[in-house]
């Protein structure tokens, strides 16, 4: 399975969505992990694209994990399992530092490396009856593509730490109220719903939502003097846009602004 058939790339206007096409339940092989990369590098490179939806096909996973059947290859091999590792650290990182507003849609499973994926996109829509784990625990393994860093900064370390040591799956209601899931939609809607979202981001200006977004992934994890310089930077780039010119004329004027790049 070469990478254009594993995940396809689609465009809705000024809104692209990255499908994993692997079924039955989207799971992470080499073919899944390529596809991922080039279609959010083609979705990040194009100047027409405003925000990025991830997601699965079909009903049961968005991503329910890596391919354990090439795990036996890497067992006892020094240095074998670290460079897996670092080929989806890599992309996953790629995904994460996007110039463009990232959303993960969730419908079904969405454990291991799907939880992974799901926490370097910006936001995360599911369905009422999806369910999210690392159960890495049952392979005598933990998670190994960012899980125990990234689910501890969004959802704290209780949490992550009881995922990870019993390996059971938590609902989407429990996922919202740690903070993990910004909405949680009725079943079979989450798509649409994050549709619905990326086409009110699409609707601002691209270069913005750039420099709104790197001000928040570069000051994360920095101390408040530091964040706040940053920001400083930032917003001081944003005066230098035409976009806000015309943002600031459209309010004044009482209309509907007309971003340069939309």
């Amino acid at each position: 399975m070469n990478p254009t058939e594993a995940v396809t790339l689609s465009v809705e206007g000024r809104v692209a969505i990255i499908t994993i096409q692997n079924p039955p339940v989207n799971v992470l092989t080499d073919a899944v992990r390529d596809g991922l990369y080039a279609c959010a590098r083609k979705a990040n490179e194009d100047p027409t694209i405003a925000a990025v939806i991830f997601t699965g096909s079909g009903e049961k996973a968005f991503m329910a994990g890596a391919n354990i059947k090439g795990f036996p290859d890497m067992i006892g091999k020094p240095g074998a399992a670290y460079g897996y590792a670092r080929t989806i650290y890599e992309v996953w990182d790629y995904i994460r530092t996007m110039n463009k507003p990232t959303i993960a849609a969730i419908r079904g499973y969405c454990l291991g490396a799907g939880m992974e994926l799901s926490l370097v996109c910006d936001l995360r829509v599911a369905d009422t009856d999806s369910r999210f784990g690392f159960p890495e625990i049952a392979l005598g393994l933990f998670p190994g593509g960012g899980g125990t860093q990234r689910m501890t900064k969004i959802a704290g370390p209780a949490l992550t730490k009881e995922m990870i040591f019993t390996g059971k799956p938590i609902s989407s209601e429990r996922a919202y109220e740690a903070g993990y899931l910004n909405y949680v939609t009725p079943k079979g809607e989450a798509l649409k719903k994050a549709k619905e979202i990326a086409g009110q981001i699409a609707s601002f200006s691209v270069p913005i939502l750039a420099l709104a977004k790197t001000a928040i992934t570069e000051g994360i994890g920095t101390t408040d003097r530091e964040g706040i310089s940053l920001e400083a930077e930032y917003w001081q780039d944003a005066f230098m846009t035409e976009d806000i010119q015309e943002g600031v004329s459209a309010f004044l004027e009482k209309r509907k602004p007309d971003f340069h790049d939309c």
